[in-house]
């Protein structure tokens, strides 16, 4: 894989790969497009691969079983529309400058091992004010705890997932002030309204 100096766009979904990408990869300037979800790739990613990779559009890993923080340097890939790395053992803190791209439309880190324990750790989300066409924030089933979620003065629309409540349990404080949304019932009720 490493070899492919001039590839823009890498697709290999579901091809039941193992192992570990080689750090010759993380070296293609030239990739736009990764697709390597659906397969049985391990190990970890490097904490410099954005700066390297720094043209990224799409960058999807979902499924497969990676490890260790997320690379801070995901704050280098101003081109980024899609970042799906759900489905493996990420963990530790999300990056406090994931949404440094104002193209990022889709961001799924779900079930993963991530954590938000402090207030501090809570930092992404300000970052993501920056990405006005995100459609799509999957967060579910990791470590995210915390009491307060304020999402007020954004253009949120449509009706809350019911599955809100589920990300966090022990919410005590939910400002959703100044968007256009909708309640479904079954949201109340699980936040004990």
């Amino acid at each position: 894989m490493g070899r492919l100096k001039n590839t823009e766009n890498l697709q290999t979904e579901g091809n039941k790969l193992t192992g570990e990408l080689p750090p010759s990869f993380f070296n293609l300037s030239s990739l736009y497009y990764v697709y390597l979800g659906f397969n049985d790739l391990e190990g970890t990613l490097p904490s410099s691969m954005f700066e390297t990779m720094a043209y990224l559009k799409n960058f999807l890993l979902r499924s497969n079983q990676f490890h260790a923080p997320i690379p801070a340097s995901v704050s280098n890939a101003s081109h980024l529309i899609e970042f799906d790395l759900s489905v493996n053992g990420f963990n530790e803190f999300i990056p406090s400058k994931l949404g440094n791209s104002q193209y990022l439309w889709w961001v799924a880190l779900g079930f993963n091992k991530l954590e938000a324990k402090e207030a501090y750790d809570w930092r992404f989300m300000a970052s993501l004010t920056n990405c006005s066409s995100l459609i799509t924030l999957d967060l579910q089933q990791n470590n995210l705890n915390g009491v307060t979620l304020d999402l007020q003065q954004n253009n949120l629309s449509g009706l809350l997932p019911s599955t809100l409540a589920d990300l966090f349990p022990g919410i005590t404080t939910l400002v959703l002030s100044n968007n256009i949304i909708g309640f479904q019932e079954i949201f109340l009720m699980k936040l004990g309204i």
